[in-house]
């Protein structure tokens, strides 16, 4: 902290003592005529100038040295606020880091709640099915398993039929057609040489369905012994 009021009081100290001096002064002369120590006479002008110059000159060193401390006083004045400037400039520069900190976090927060809501926009929009096995015949030498799909989200304008990983069954080639909301659409997977699967294997087939605008929703199924059990499925349901 700094005093403000330090310099004014030296002012006020040099102005007092320069008045006790001058009383002083102007006291002392005639006193000191009276008991002899000076003599007063008729003065010339270099005479008048030489005292005056002894009066008044330790005056002049006394306020050139208050002057000086006053300087002194000012100038830490001026260190002491900048410093208390610079204090409140860092602290103030610690509350913005603060503020841009929680900004940041907000502007996180609504990103994610706008991708969320988004997400669930576009998956109310999507097609959704569900698959389950209708059984198997024998025709022709082969063995066909059919699979019943069901849309029970929003209108299917097209879809996509493929096995992974698979060399014994033959997917449709024509793909999925236009699936209103609740319509059905079956399957049929060929077994290429007319054996019987496998019935402890599973194999994993993925259905991609298109809606009005293009966007599309993949599902990923095991199929096997069983029912179609749904593994995977992008954008989730919301």
């Amino acid at each position: 902290m700094y005093d403000e009021q330090r310099p004014k009081r030296l002012e006020k100290w040099g102005l007092r003592a320069t008045l006790l001096y001058l009383i002083v002064l102007v006291g002392g002369l005639p006193v000191a005529a009276y008991f002899g120590a000076i003599e007063l006479k008729p003065l010339g002008l270099n005479e008048i100038g030489d005292f005056l110059a002894g009066a008044f000159g330790p005056l002049a060193i006394f306020w050139i040295v208050l002057g000086f401390l006053q300087q002194g006083e000012e100038l830490r004045n001026s260190v002491n606020a900048l410093k208390l400037q610079a204090d409140e400039l860092k602290s103030s520069v610690e509350q913005q880091k603060a503020m841009v900190g929680i900004t940041e976090q907000q502007l996180k927060l609504d990103i994610q709640v706008r991708e969320e809501q988004t997400k669930v926009s576009i998956s109310k929009d999507l097609p959704f099915v569900q698959l389950r096995g209708g059984g198997s015949i024998s025709s022709g030498g082969k063995r066909q398993y059919r699979y019943h799909l069901k849309n029970i989200g929003a209108a299917c304008t097209e879809g996509l039929i493929v096995l992974a990983d698979n060399d014994e069954l033959e997917v449709p080639r024509n793909g999925i057609p236009y699936l209103d909301q609740n319509s059905e659409f079956e399957i049929s997977l060929n077994n290429k040489d007319g054996r019987q699967l496998d019935v402890s294997k599973t194999y994993v087939l993925e259905v991609t369905t298109f809606n009005i605008r293009n966007q599309k929703r993949s599902q990923r199924f095991e199929i096997g012994p069983g029912q179609p059990k749904l593994v995977w499925c992008d954008p989730e349901v919301q």
